[in-house]
């Protein structure tokens, strides 16, 4: 089991994260596969509006225990 630091972001299921803000996934999971366990919906997937340890990722990306993964906001105040 691995566990992997999700900063929150539009549409995350929260109710799929511990109290510490991690979700718990197997060994060997993927970014597409953690995307499916916060249920997000299926057309954000190809978007990209995500980072794992603060760089863009393919979704097939294998996920390792302690992994920072967050959502990219599409707009920007300025």
């Amino acid at each position: 089991m691995i566990r992997v630091k999700v900063f929150p972001g539009p549409m995350i299921d929260l109710n799929e994260l511990d109290e510490d803000g991690y979700a718990h996934l197997e060994e060997n999971s993927t970014i597409g596969e953690l995307l499916k366990i916060l249920k997000i919906p299926k057309l954000l997937y190809n978007m990209g509006l995500y980072t794992l340890n603060y760089k863009k990722e393919p979704l097939d990306t294998v996920l390792k225990d302690e992994d920072v993964f967050s959502f990219i906001s599409p707009l920007a105040g300025g």
